[in-house]
């Protein structure tokens, strides 16, 4: 006949069960907290080797031989469902009376996007060009002489925006700008993105926009100094 338990013996009793039951918690934990930091860990490798697979898009400008063209450069992975590439121009103009500010003027069509490769591998870059760059400049020069004659002492830049709207390998659709200038580029954010966009509409909207196909140097003065 087994002796009756002590409450001493009760209690170191329902000490140990308590203490194997926070024992089994803690290595549930544990196992929870290692199997959750595995899961992120393999979600950080796919989203790495994903990303080593995207397009990774380089810009040049080329003003060669009377040209006046944006080469883009896809030096990443294949891409598929490439809408033309949309090139936002706008004509920043400022004179010896209003330093430092200037006034942009968008700028309507003066590319050429009739044409474009596909996949952009890399080996193929695309190339967009000007319309007629000859008859930009002699507008440039003809607006400045006009300017002149207004004793107006004028300076004219060009800010160039490529959008480039594709599909990954993946299938997961990509809508990206980028800011180029002649001495490199840099994809902008969202928000940057979405406001430049904004600025180009409303500005076509309200007629603070040329089109580089009709416009005189007589109406270019009118939109900068009207």
């Amino acid at each position: 006949m087994k002796p009756n338990k002590t409450l001493k013996d009760k209690l170191a009793e329902n000490c140990v069960a308590n203490l194997i039951a926070i024992l089994a918690f803690i290595i549930s934990v544990i196992s929870l907290l290692i199997s959750c930091n595995a899961n992120k860990i393999s979600r950080e490798a796919n989203k790495i080797a994903k990303t080593a697979e995207l397009p990774y898009f380089k810009f040049s400008k080329n003003f060669d031989n009377g040209h006046d063209e944006i080469v883009i450069h896809n030096e990443g992975g294949k891409l598929r469902e490439l809408e033309n590439p949309q090139i936002y121009l706008f004509w920043s103009i400022k004179s010896d009376k209003s330093l430092p500010n200037a006034k942009d003027i968008a700028v309507l069509n003066y590319y050429n996007l009739g044409s474009r490769d596909p996949l952009l591998s890399g080996k193929t870059p695309v190339t967009i060009s000007a319309e007629n760059p000859s008859k930009a400049k002699a507008l440039i020069d003809r607006f400045e002489k006009l300017a002149k004659e207004n004793n107006f002492l004028v300076f004219l830049s060009a800010k160039w925006y490529v959008r480039l709207q594709y599909k990954d390998i993946y299938d997961e659709p990509h809508d990206d700008m980028y800011d180029v200038s002649p001495v490199g580029s840099r994809k902008m954010s969202k928000n940057e993105a979405m406001e430049l966009i904004k600025k180009y509409n409303r500005m076509t909207e309200q007629g603070v926009a040329i089109d580089i196909s009709t416009v005189s140097p007589e109406i270019l003065y009118k939109k900068w100094n009207g």
